[in-house]
């Protein structure tokens, strides 16, 4: 079987989704294989890496305007349109002529959206699964001629529902992670060191001020990793400055790096959340500004996989070193992601994926 996982690169969570689906899906489903295509590359080539730069410039400094937009549109109700919408379906044209897919699964919303357009200018059959990375769909995650959906939650498949999706067409499995993102052992040492990872996503929304990560340092029995990102400005000015803070930019080892702490401190992103409930580590959210990660961040609070910091991060590091030294809160909170974990149907892509032919060409 022969899937394609269309995605982009804004700000990682995306494209570490559907990374995760193509190491995951092989294991779980014997002679799969799967291809990720950035269809931002394939549109733009080598001026992608301007898109995603401008695009982050945005996110950083222009929230406001970003989540005037989100909301205006979240029901579904209201759409903002595709730009570019030609050569975005040209491109997604030429990609699904390359090779003859049997699934196509979307981890983006613009993406869903191309696929949805594309079936139905073509008459094309190829089953369409749409992967949700975020506890609340926003309205764009719905397109017509989507023969699946995967929620990320319980709380996300009721508001599909809600909103006009067919519930049978609904799984609910989480937001994927790759496999290295497992539970450690928790030490029981009460007296040892503790581990704070503290990562701002691929776009390393990390607090400026070096105030913070000052206080930060200056709590006895604590080490604190803080992985930057893209944020060289923020690398640069913490690396080297504290002895029990360690400064690391962009890194593959977020796994093992999650697995050994004790405590994880970030934005809220559905791609860290659920990565941080892989590895049964409570998550503690700075203040969210972005209207998906408020949505997220309420999830966490609900469920109690972790706490929101309502205050300024400099404000914070009492919160963050009672938490942290807290074992039975802390304990608690690891099995309520278990129980989480549990919950949902983990063997469902694989079982479902089962259930299309494959064609050996792309059905038409």
């Amino acid at each position: 079987m022969k899937i394609l996982i269309l995605t982009g690169r804004f700000g990682m969570g995306h494209y570490s989704a559907a990374r995760a689906l193509a190491e995951r899906i092989p294991a779980e489903l014997p002679g799969a294989e799967c291809t990720v295509v950035d269809l931002f590359s394939e549109v733009f080539g080598g001026t992608t890496g301007v898109l995603y730069k401008a695009y982050t410039l945005f996110i950083s400094r222009g929230g406001k305007i970003y989540n005037q937009i989100y909301r205006r549109l979240e029901n579904g109700n209201e759409k903002l349109g595709i730009p570019l919408r030609p050569l975005f379906l040209r491109g997604l044209g030429r990609v699904l002529a390359d090779c003859c897919y049997d699934v196509v699964i979307s981890v983006l919303p613009l993406t869903s959206q191309l696929m949805s357009e594309h079936k139905s200018r073509t008459g094309d059959r190829t089953p369409f699964i749409t992967c949700i990375t975020d506890v609340c769909p926003h309205g764009d995650w719905i397109a017509p001629h989507t023969t699946a959906y995967l929620a990320a939650s319980e709380r996300t498949r009721s508001l599909l529902v809600s909103r006009g999706v067919n519930p049978k067409s609904i799984y609910v499995t989480g937001v994927p992670v790759r496999p290295c993102f497992r539970p450690a052992m928790p030490a029981q040492d009460s007296a040892r060191v503790r581990e704070v990872l503290i990562t701002g996503g691929g776009l390393g929304l990390l607090p400026s001020a070096i105030g913070f990560y000052r206080s930060l340092a200056s709590i006895p029995n604590l080490h604190a990793t803080v992985v930057c990102g893209d944020n060289t400005a923020l690398h640069d000015r913490l690396s080297g400055r504290f002895d029990n803070i360690t400064v690391l930019g962009f890194t593959r080892d977020m796994a093992s790096l999650m697995r050994k702490s004790d405590l994880v401190i970030g934005k809220p992103g559905g791609v860290t959340l659920f990565e941080s409930i892989a590895c049964r580590v409570p998550l503690l959210s700075f203040r969210p500004f972005l209207a998906q990660e408020v949505y997220n961040a309420g999830f966490l609070r609900a469920e109690g996989l972790g706490e929101v910091l309502d205050c300024q991060p400099e404000e914070c590091l009492p919160i963050v070193k009672e938490l942290l030294f807290d074992d039975a809160r802390l304990a608690s909170m690891r099995r309520n992601m278990d129980k989480l974990v549990r919950s949902r149907d983990s063997l469902v892509l694989p079982l479902l994926l089962s259930q299309y032919p494959e064609t050996g060409c792309c059905a038409s």
